[in-house]
């Protein structure tokens, strides 16, 4: 069977990927040619639409992150999301964590802790670092810490990488301790 998961080369990462939009994140990631998205996670109806139609074999699962069982969901070797960015930026109330969206953060980490992949790749709007004079991002930080990840974070900016627009956002690649097994280079060359 052509593109299933099934059939997915096994020199390759298995990825489980949340807040998944239309794809974006994960496309960069499998054109590197390492990494294989073997469920997707996206509650939007019309994020929806447009995913299945940028991804048409990668499992596509509607169902709203706290209804998803953990336990559920594919082993991997590296979670990824973007979880809505409304609660931090700038243009939004900047409620943070008493937003309804908000707190979908400790939604993905209950998917890390019941998965431990031996990476992780969060991203979210720049103002998520200096939300709340810097605790969002502590708690976030912190969280991820105690549960063995080590963490790398830079704001970056898509105008650098050759996105024509400037949308600037800080991403955080983290990587297990424990495991150490692998390594996501997060800081990309910036094209000339």
């Amino acid at each position: 069977m052509k593109n299933s998961v099934s059939s997915a080369p096994k020199d390759k990462y298995q990825v489980d990927a949340f807040f998944a939009g239309v794809g974006g994140i994960e496309l960069g990631f499998e054109q590197t040619g390492k990494f294989r998205i073997i469920y997707a996670n996206e509650f939007d109806k019309n994020a929806r639409i447009t995913y299945k139609l940028n991804h048409p074999d990668i499992p596509l699962d509607g169902s709203d992150i706290h209804t998803v069982d953990p336990y559920g969901i594919p082993e991997c070797d590296v979670i990824m999301g973007g979880f809505p960015c409304q609660a931090f930026s700038i243009a939004g109330y900047r409620k943070g964590f008493e937003d309804e969206r908000g707190d979908l953060f400790f939604e993905l980490l209950k998917m890390i802790k019941a998965k431990e992949p031996q990476a992780i790749f969060i991203e979210n709007v720049k103002n998520m670092v200096t939300h709340d004079h810097g605790n969002t991002f502590k708690i976030i930080r912190e969280a991820l810490v105690v549960n063995g990840y080590y963490i790398k974070w830079k704001v970056l900016n898509g105008k650098d990488y050759g996105i024509f627009l400037k949308i600037e956002s800080v991403s955080i690649s983290l990587v297990l301790k424990q495991k150490n097994s692998l390594m996501i280079s997060l800081f990309l060359r910036k094209k000339n």
